[in-house]
């Protein structure tokens, strides 16, 4: 099969009808943690590459007791609400073919081989980028070197100062085997190098193991990246879930600070470092004004199943049990486990509220299909992901953080 033969079979039409709709039923429809399963996806609001996001600074009071027999009607209340215009975010990544293997294809199952193998690698590697967007923060940072010490060998031990997932067994939870990550300065996150790839993980002791360490120093940051590297040292990413659960002062551009903005300001409460007990878990959910679902690391469940409900099961001679939870029930919310939730928080979503904005599906470069590498002897497809996640109203989201669940 010559190159002309290839680009007429490949169209952007026919690929993108063909193996993006396939990517997106095996990436998007099938998430892989409870979390990111139940953040709706939505195009509402989405024109080209900016998303509309309507918000009101004030409730407007509209009911009264009236009698309709006197004439007198309710007066109804103008909307004060504002619409904030907001650029997507993007991801993306090259399927590649060398132009030897499109020569050498003969027929139609050549043909799709080749399509299917180009296409494994984005298919497998795309939950694990969507999970990150859904994790990290605005800025892509992914880790943190620890302070001192942090490079032995070609390890490095992660401790995320400064960062949300500092607890030991947290820290490495967005880093995967064979991830490229760009070393970024932990000072002025200016980029260091060109990007190294992570050989082994170790999510018991917090660290990673690089291919090349040459310039990692302690405190730098790693960002995801692929094989050719960044422009610059950091990601423009969507900000993440955390950022949403937040009761900092900005947040999608809103200053949460003035008054009628408060709905953007997320519940955190801060449990002090103290242990997590009933009372605690109780005191927040009434809060929230008890919330039907609640998540957490699975380890917390399972330390509050152990001390809390554990030893109130009667077992009796000669019936089988099956010992363990598939969640804890706390006054009237379920709090479920989470493989990529922390073990110090505790979350609520308000899932009507919480959204990730998308195009509908994955989209081509330019709708330019397969082109040619200058200067190399491969072609390639460039599969791009704009997202935002974003939220309308967080009154009813928050965080408990802070605790020890094993105190």
């Amino acid at each position: 099969m010559d190159l002309d033969t290839f680009a007429s079979m490949t169209s952007a039409d026919m690929f993108k009808e063909n193996f993006l709709t396939g990517l997106q039923d095996l990436t998007l429809d099938k998430r892989r943690s409870w979390l990111t399963d139940r953040i709706r996806r939505t195009s509402d609001g989405v024109t080209g590459v900016e998303v509309e996001i309507p918000f009101l600074t004030k409730m407007n009071w509209a009911w009264r007791g009236t009698d309709l027999e006197t004439g007198y009607t309710p007066s109804g209340s103008p909307r004060d609400g504002k619409r904030s215009r907001i650029h997507l975010k993007s991801m993306a990544a090259a399927a590649t073919l060398s132009l030897g293997a499109i020569e050498a294809a003969e027929g139609d199952a050549s043909f799709l081989n080749l399509m299917s193998d180009a296409m494994e690698d984005l298919q497998k590697t795309f939950p694990y980028a969507y999970r990150n967007a859904i994790w990290s923060p605005a800025t892509g940072i992914i880790g943190r070197a620890k302070a001192s010490s942090a490079v032995s060998g070609s390890v490095v031990l992660i401790d995320n100062a400064g960062l949300w997932a500092t607890a030991l067994l947290d820290r490495v939870k967005l880093f995967e085997q064979d991830m490229w990550v760009q070393v970024m300065d932990g000072t002025t996150l200016a980029k260091k190098g060109d990007p190294v790839q992570i050989t082994d993980v170790d999510r018991v002791l917090g660290s990673i193991t690089l291919s090349d360490v040459t310039n990692v120093a302690d405190a730098d940051y790693f960002v995801p990246s692929d094989q050719a590297g960044l422009e610059v040292g950091y990601n423009k990413s969507s900000p993440g879930i955390l950022d949403v659960l937040d009761d900092n002062n900005t947040f999608q551009g809103i200053d949460r600070t003035v008054a009628g903005n408060s709905r953007f300001r997320a519940k955190v409460t801060d449990n002090g470092g103290a242990a997590l007990t009933y009372k605690i878990m109780s005191d927040f959910f009434y809060s929230m004004h008890h919330p039907k679902l609640a998540c957490t690391d699975w380890k917390v469940i399972r330390e509050y199943w152990q001390d809390n409900q554990r030893s109130n099961i009667r077992f009796e001679q000669g019936q089988a049990y099956v010992d363990g939870y598939q969640a804890v029930t706390i006054d009237k919310t379920q709090l479920v486990a989470d493989e990529d939730a922390h073990e110090d928080k505790i979350l609520v979503i308000d899932f009507d509220n919480v959204a990730m904005a998308d195009k509908g599906s994955f989209s081509n470069l330019r709708n330019e299909g397969w082109v040619r590498v200058p200067g190399r002897y491969f072609v390639e497809y460039i599969v791009i992901y704009w997202h935002l996640l974003h939220a309308v109203d967080v009154r009813y989201c928050g965080a408990l953080t802070n605790f020890n669940y094993a105190a």
